[in-house]
């Protein structure tokens, strides 16, 4: 088996790793944690106008350095809009307090707006949206994500989808 050495210390021996305690420093861009969550398959209606901060997508980051930072993968599935023209715009929001003041995520409120079309009803099968941010406190906090139906109301989850949330933080 082979060794692994970074700046000529063995690190890998071929078998197991060597010398990490908890007061390893790791170079900046690896991968430290992931979080991942996935909804039941359980659909959810958002009335026209509505907001969700939708629970089935939570995830809980522990305390951390704001030097690091999340990459964020939110993918919505079953988007089944009721009237032309409505759409869904999906953006993230985070927490410290159990969501009694939910804060945004990221630097715009939406990043995306699926489902948007000029026929009677539409469905899209997914949308997904990547996002990168520092992280907003050095305190634990969770995250979710905020779905607004916009001139109309839609569904998400329908039949059967499951929809997910991936969170890998990156050292700074």
């Amino acid at each position: 088996m082979a060794t692994l050495s970074v700046g000529g210390t063995t690190i890998f021996d071929g078998s197991a790793l060597q010398g990490l305690t908890s007061a390893t420093t790791f170079p900046a861009g690896h991968v430290l944690r992931t979080f991942y969550n996935e909804s039941d398959a359980t659909g959810e209606t958002i009335a026209s106008g509505a907001t969700l901060y939708w629970d089935a997508l939570d995830i809980t980051i522990p305390a951390s350095s704001t030097v690091d930072y999340l990459i964020i993968a939110l993918n919505i599935n079953g988007i089944l809009t009721s009237i032309a023209g409505s759409y869904l715009t999906m953006g993230l929001v985070y927490s410290t307090d159990s969501w009694s003041t939910p804060l945004q995520l990221g630097t715009v409120e939406y990043y995306d707006r699926p489902a948007y079309s000029n026929t009677t009803q539409t469905q899209v099968l997914s949308s997904t949206v990547v996002i990168r941010v520092n992280h907003p406190t050095a305190l634990a906090y969770r995250i979710r994500p905020k779905l607004n139906a916009t001139l109309g109301g839609l569904n998400v989850n329908q039949q059967p989808s499951r929809s997910t949330m991936l969170a890998i933080e990156i050292k700074g």
